[in-house]
C-alpha cells in the first residue's frame, strides 16, 4: 500500500480567477467557487521534473476561506440544516433522520422547526472551525468585461466584448495535494501557478503558501487511527441516545454496538463505476480493500453532470456523470471497530474513491467532526 504525505497548501489569487462550468460561452455564468484540483493538476503537468510522476499525486479542491489562519476549510455534508431564510449557523441533522426512518416513533414526527416555526432547509457552501468556533465560509464574485482580440491584426475587435463572473482577487484558499512518501520532486510546492480559464486575459495567477497543521488533522501520524476511533466512538453514542429516546417514544428497538456506525463524507465531487463502466451512486466496503463487514444504513448523495475544457488542447473532457460533494454514507459495522481498521479507512482519505483522483474527484473524511461537535 502506497504511504502518502500530504502538502497542505494555502492559495492567495493575484488576479481574478475563474472557472466556468461549461465552455465556451462563459459569458454572465457563474464561476465554481473554489479552486477544483483538476486546473491544479494540469498546472503541475506543465512541469517537466512532475509530469513523469503526475498519476501519483492526488491534487485535492481548494475551498475558500474568510480567515487568514484557516488550516482546513471542507464542504458541508448535504445533512446540515438551516431555519428557512436564516444565515445562522447550520446545524446537522443526520442522527435524528436516519433513527427517524430506521425506527418510525409514534409520538413523534420529524419536522425540525426553530423558536420562531419556520421549516428547515438545506444549507450549503463550506465550513471549518478556528480557534474551536464553527465558522462558513464563501468567496464573492463579480463580473469584469474585456475586449475581444482579433488573431489576424493582434489588435481590439470592434463591438466584441465579453463579461464573465470571476472571483475576486485576494480571496484566498485553503486544499492540499497527497504526494507519495518516496517521491521528492514536490517536495517544495511551486510559489506561484496560472490556474483556471481566461489566463490570457490577466487571470488565474495564484500564489501559494504551504501550511501546517495538528497531528490529528494530518491523518498520517500514529495518533491519527486513535483520533477516528474517537470520532467513531462519539457518532455511535449519538446514535445509541437518539434510538434509545425513539424506542421509549414507541419506536422500533435498535441495539447499535459500540464503536459501530460511522460515515464517508464526500469533499468532492466522485466519479462512481459499477461493473467499471456503469455511473453509480454506491460504495461497496469490499471493493475499497475493507476487511470488515458493514450494512449500509442511509445513503444522502445526488448526481450531476460534470466535464470540463482542456486549456493545452483547446477541447471539451468528456462529460460524466457525478456524485455531487457534501454526500454521504452511513454504514453500521457488525462488530465494534479497532484501531487496524481504522488505519484502513484513513487509507481512503489519502486514495480516494472512484476514477480520477488525482484530479480531485473522490476525495473522501471518516466520520466529519460536522456530526460530532
Amino acid at each position: 500500500m502506497t504511504r502518502y504525505r500530504v502538502l497542505h497548501l494555502r492559495f492567495e489569487a493575484l488576479s481574478p480567477l475563474t472557472f466556468p462550468t461549461r465552455k465556451p460561452g462563459t459569458q454572465f455564468q457563474a464561476s465554481l467557487p473554489y479552486i477544483p484540483g483538476a486546473v491544479v493538476y494540469g498546472a503541475l503537468g506543465a512541469d517537466d521534473l512532475i509530469r513523469p510522476h503526475l498519476d501519483q499525486l492526488r491534487c485535492r479542491n481548494a475551498y475558500p476561506t474568510n480567515g487568514p489562519d484557516a488550516s482546513w476549510v471542507r464542504p458541508l455534508p448535504v445533512t446540515a440544516l438551516k431555519p428557512k431564510g436564516s444565515t445562522g449557523t447550520p446545524q446537522d441533522s443526520l442522527v435524528g433522520r436516519v433513527c427517524w426512518e430506521r425506527q418510525q416513533p409514534t409520538a413523534l414526527v420529524y419536522a425540525p422547526t426553530d423558536k420562531t416555526g419556520r421549516a428547515w432547509e438545506a444549507s450549503s457552501g463550506f465550513y471549518g472551525y478556528q480557534g474551536g468556533t464553527f465558522r462558513t465560509h464563501s468567496v464573492e464574485q463579480r463580473i469584469v468585461t474585456r475586449v475581444a482580440i482579433n488573431r489576424e491584426r493582434g489588435v481590439a475587435e470592434d463591438t466584441r466584448l465579453y463579461s464573465p463572473l470571476v472571483l475576486q482577487e485576494g480571496s484566498r484558499f485553503v486544499g492540499s495535494i497527497a504526494v507519495p512518501e518516496d517521491l521528492a520532486v514536490l517536495a517544495t510546492p511551486p510559489s506561484t501557478l496560472r490556474i483556471g480559464g481566461r489566463q490570457h486575459s490577466g487571470m488565474g495567477r495564484v500564489a501559494i503558501e504551504q501550511i501546517a497543521v495538528s497531528d490529528e488533522q494530518l491523518e498520517t501520524t500514529a495518533d491519527a487511527a486513535t483520533a477516528l476511533l474517537n470520532r467513531i466512538d462519539q457518532l455511535t453514542q449519538r446514535f445509541q441516545a437518539r434510538a434509545a429516546l425513539y424506542e421509549r417514544l414507541g419506536g422500533a428497538a435498535w441495539e447499535i454496538k459500540p464503536r459501530s456506525i460511522f460515515t464517508i463524507n464526500l469533499l468532492s465531487d466522485a466519479l462512481l463505476l459499477e461493473h467499471g463502466w456503469f455511473p453509480s451512486q454506491t460504495l461497496r466496503l469490499e471493493e475499497l480493500g475493507l476487511r470488515f463487514e458493514a450494512t449500509l444504513l442511509r445513503a444522502f448523495t445526488a448526481t450531476q453532470v460534470m466535464g470540463g475544457w482542456n486549456v493545452q488542447w483547446q477541447i471539451a473532457k468528456p462529460t460524466a456523470l457525478a456524485t455531487r460533494m457534501g454526500g454521504l454514507w452511513v454504514f453500521e459495522a457488525e462488530r465494534s471497530l479497532t484501531e487496524d481498521d481504522c488505519t484502513a479507512l484513513l487509507a481512503l482519505q489519502n486514495t480516494g474513491v472512484g476514477e480520477r483522483c488525482a484530479e480531485g474527484f473522490g476525495q473522501v473524511r471518516i466520520c466529519d467532526e460536522f456530526h460530532t461537535r
